[in-house]
């Protein structure tokens, strides 16, 4: 017999991103962290339109201001990037 797949609620997946985001252990490329971040929000936003996403947004802009704060800008396909 096969069990359900598990659902996560939106709000529950969104508090876990936050949380490993702000975790001072985790190491990552702001990039590459951002392009997945998206690519979660966008799903998210196809499920409901949860007050939780917010969360999310509000996350990946802090994330764009740090960035753009020690790094140049440039636009790769409509992606942060940084001139190398």
């Amino acid at each position: 017999m096969q069990g359900k797949p598990m659902r996560l609620d939106i709000s529950v997946i969104v508090q876990q991103i936050v949380r490993h985001a702000h975790n001072p252990s985790a190491t990552y490329e702001w990039v590459v962290a951002r392009e997945a971040l998206v690519q979660i929000l966008t799903d998210l936003e196809t499920r409901a339109d949860d007050p939780s996403l917010n969360k999310l947004r509000k996350l990946i802009q802090r994330g764009d201001q740090e960035f753009l704060k020690t790094r140049p800008l440039t636009l790769v396909g409509g992606s942060l990037g940084n001139e190398e």
